[in-house]
């Protein structure tokens, strides 16, 4: 009995160490993306006039931002060299004008499936995720 809850423990201790290795191994914080962005464009059909979209990557895995009307807020996590998850996301809930309502929605549903995140060859980030896209500039 004493010999097999001493494997028993001996095999928890393992995979809990294991499960931590693993993490640590594999999340890694992308400094391409800490900081403050302006989303420039939205599965390329630009931002209405007027429209205030912006998004800040924190070295400490959350992200936080405005999607056109509201503000959102959650984690977000990198993997590898161009691998990035982000959400779920909190929101606020106002009500705007339709456009800005629009373009939140599709915000908000690009950022869900963002998967990958690169630099193009203007500079910009984009993130991507089956046919979503954000580009992002510097600032806020």
């Amino acid at each position: 009995m004493r010999v097999m809850a001493k494997a028993a423990a001996a095999g928890l201790i393992a995979v809990q160490l294991g499960g931590c290795a693993l993490l640590g191994d594999s999340t890694v914080n992308s400094p391409l993306l800490v900081g403050p962005w302006r989303i420039e464009d939205v599965n390329g059909g630009g931002v209405p006039d007027g429209a205030r979209l912006t998004i800040e990557f924190g070295v400490d895995g959350r992200v936080a931002g405005v999607s056109g009307c509201n503000r959102f807020t959650g984690p977000y996590e990198t993997r590898g060299k161009n691998k990035v998850r982000i959400g779920p996301l909190a929101t606020t809930r106002k009500m705007c004008p339709e456009a800005l309502m629009d373009i939140e929605a599709k915000t908000l549903a690009a950022l869900a499936a963002t998967r990958r995140h690169q630099k193009d060859e203007t500079g910009a980030v984009v993130l991507s995720g089956g046919e979503q896209r954000l580009t992002l500039r510097p600032g806020s």
